[in-house]
């Protein structure tokens, strides 16, 4: 076994940023998702932000290498307008590449773009091998710009499908050398509780020779007020301290990791306070501790009990689905994931002509629950960037929130979701309401609050 190291997530946020400054002392290296780093200009480039030149300037203090691990590359969409999208994507990130030096770059198993509809939360995709064969091509695209890529199994709050069947799709995404997998174990605690799955069983179906960095993290419970019949949720919110579940499977796994390079302790900005610093250092501490085990066992143990991973899953010989029909059954999914009754709405993108049957039985079985809560989540990340991305529009939401929120409701229900960046969306939901006769007289759509 390589050497095993231990990172920590750095966060687009001064005040987080302030306040976990004295925890990087406690770890190798650190890791940043590359596009909370950009801006998106007028003429659609993607530009440097100020946190790009916060974290660089953290690079270059404490000479810890660097980490990339996004959530907008979408590894599993569709489409001629996803390609351009991609490209650009892409080479910005070479960019960053270029000064950062990533050691290795990932992103989540789902889509966060569906038929050019931003919805920003990872979305699961139906486990079929089509689906596998884009996730395979879009690592391909990103090995161009850092050789070393992967993905990193998700905890998405509606399956499209058996969260058993996953091992195998990863399996049959990860076919090309030098691609990895970024096991994130409370992703995979969340999908046990919400789903009943067994996360040792989950964890023998997997190749764990594909590993090379573990996540873990903690998270929270959905509202019951949020779902019609009170429902929880177990939500990957990396808002608290880590689960002993969590660390537990972390013990268990991790020595059958041949491959591990880093163990990366997550948390999401907003969410720490003074009393949080001491747990994230217990925590950096106890992963160290799990590190230097590794080290000093020298190899990975025997994989006792696992199986060798699935085949690939198959079709069942239906139509076989061109790249644009793909591309309108992302599209018709992401309508209704923003539609006012989402369970209803998806039964629009299950009745697509040409839809072979393993496709369209997983999204007729789709959890109801999972639906709304999936489509609260997609709503709650663009109102949110509206907020970040204009003084102006948090003004606003603080004069009157009563007003501000019926205006979003209606936007977001008549206007798609395009853009990844809160300024961008921010100026388009202001120019929105202005037109409409929404929003106050005196607000203007370009007042970002994002540095440059």
């Amino acid at each position: 076994m390589t050497s095993v190291q231990v990172g920590f997530v750095l966060q687009p946020d001064e005040e987080t940023l302030g306040m976990t400054e004295p925890l990087l002392e406690l770890a190798d290296y650190l890791e940043v998702a590359p596009e909370t780093t950009w801006l998106e200009a007028p003429d659609g480039r993607l530009v440097e932000n100020g946190f790009h030149r916060r974290f660089l300037q953290i690079k270059e203090r404490t000479g810890k290498p660097f980490v990339a691990h996004g959530v907008g590359l979408s590894l599993g969409s569709f489409g001629r307008e996803e390609r351009r999208r991609r490209s650009r994507w892409l080479r910005r990130l070479r960019e960053d590449h270029a000064r950062f030096q990533f050691r290795w770059y990932s992103d989540h198993l789902g889509a966060t773009t569906l038929g050019g509809r931003v919805v920003a939360l990872p979305i699961a995709l139906p486990m079929t091998p089509a689906f596998a064969a884009q996730v395979r091509r879009t690592l391909r695209a990103a090995q161009a710009v850092v050789p070393d890529v992967g993905l990193e199994n998700t905890a998405p709050t509606v399956l499209f499908g058996h969260p058993m069947e996953e091992p195998a799709f990863i399996s049959a995404a990860l076919a090309r050398p030098r691609t990895h997998l970024v096991l994130d174990l409370h992703n995979l605690h969340t999908v046990a509780l919400n789903y009943g799955a067994d996360p040792d069983a989950y964890l023998a179906g997997l190749d764990l020779s594909k590993v090379i960095e573990i996540h873990v993290s903690g998270g929270s419970w959905s509202d019951p007020a949020w779902l019609p019949g009170g429902r929880s949720l177990r939500l990957d919110s990396h808002d608290g301290a880590t689960p002993d579940a969590v660390l537990a499977l972390l013990e268990r796994v991790a020595p059958r990791c041949p491959n591990v390079r880093g163990i990366t302790l997550e948390r999401m900005e907003g969410t720490v306070g003074a009393p949080d610093v001491a747990v994230l250092a217990a925590e950096l501490r106890h992963l160290r501790g799990v590190a230097r085990a590794l080290e000093r066992r020298g190899t990975a143990s025997p994989v006792t009990g696992a199986r060798a991973a699935a085949p690939p899953p198959q079709s069942d010989g239906g139509p076989r689905m061109r790249a644009a029909e793909q591309e309108g059954l992302q599209r018709a999914m992401a309508d209704a994931l923003c539609a006012a009754d989402p369970v209803a709405a998806m039964r629009a993108p299950a009745g697509q002509p040409g839809l072979d049957e393993a496709t369209r039985a997983a999204l007729r079985a789709a959890d109801p629950d999972g639906l709304r809560l999936t489509a609260l989540l997609v709503a709650k990340l663009r109102f949110e960037r509206i907020i970040r991305g204009s003084s102006a529009a948090s003004a606003w939401f603080d004069a009157d929130p009563a007003a501000f929120s019926a205006a979003f409701r209606r936007y977001h229900g008549e206007m798609p979701p395009t853009t990844h960046f809160p300024a961008a969306e921010a100026a388009s939901f202001l120019s929105w309401a202005l037109r409409n006769g929404l929003a106050p007289q005196d607000v203007a759509p370009e007042s970002s609050r994002l540095p440059r």
